[in-house]
């Protein structure tokens, strides 16, 4: 196993699994904040697959020695593989390296996914709220059936009003004069995007789940404040059978 990697030899690896060409400079953020993630150690765990030197990953020793094992090298190999499977699955390659497209219509996403896909500069897990912003990027996290254990103050009334609308609530500081509230009037105009990700539910048998990424939307009118009543029309009319089972 290479003890050294640099960013080139990611793009050359990219490059040769998925059958793309791979512009490294559009790429090079999202390659060096990978390589932090592996320099980091998980959660509680104390230590981490190596460090970052410059613009190379450098293989913790412990690790290299490790891979020696051929029955341990074997199971990482065969983790890394799933791990290119699901990449594959959920990103769409021929999109996201080729093209630059940083999201899929009907793609699950958790918000850590939109953390690090939008380079946002947070410490993952730090998004919890309804709306989070990445520069010029909004991301409104929606979970249709509300849990009863969410505060009567966040109940918020988000719903569909056909396949091409949806009503939405801001948080409730948010007023039409506030700068926020602007923001989302004139999203246009000040080049501004707008994304709808939503759930049924926050939660099932324990585990989190994720959002389903609903395309960008547009104002179209509101009312109230405190919070503001928007409704939002999609770029993309949801599916019919998608519609009827997020409804249900």
């Amino acid at each position: 196993m290479q003890k050294n990697v640099s960013y080139t030899d990611v793009a050359k690896q990219l490059e040769k699994r998925f059958a793309t060409k791979i512009d490294l400079e559009k790429h090079k953020t999202l390659i060096g904040q990978s390589m932090s993630r592996l320099a980091n150690p998980y959660k509680k765990q104390k230590w981490s697959f190596g460090k970052v030197v410059g613009d190379q990953f450098v293989l913790n020793d412990d690790i290299l020695e490790i891979t020696q094992n051929t029955e341990f090298y074997q199971y990482l190999k065969d983790r890394i593989d799933y791990g290119i499977i699901e990449f594959r699955r959920t990103y769409h390659p021929e999109r996201f390296l080729a093209k630059g497209e940083k999201l899929v219509l009907y793609q699950n996403y958790t918000r850590n996914d939109l953390i690090f896909l939008f380079e946002a500069g947070v410490k993952e897990g730090s998004w919890r709220e309804g709306v989070s912003r990445a520069g010029n990027h909004y991301f409104l996290f929606v979970n249709l059936n509300k849990s009863e254990k969410v505060e009567e103050h966040l109940q918020y009334k988000d719903y569909f009003i056909d396949q091409r609308h949806f009503h939405w609530q801001s948080q409730n500081q948010t007023s039409h004069e506030s700068s926020v509230g602007q923001n989302y009037i004139y999203h246009k105009e000040r080049g501004i995007h707008i994304h709808l990700f939503v759930r049924k539910f926050d939660q099932m048998h324990g585990m989190t789940l994720p959002f389903m990424y609903l395309g960008e939307v547009d104002y179209v009118s509101s009312y109230g404040d405190k919070p503001m009543n928007i409704k939002w029309r999609l770029h993309h009319p949801v599916p019919e059978d998608l519609y009827i089972d997020l409804i249900r």
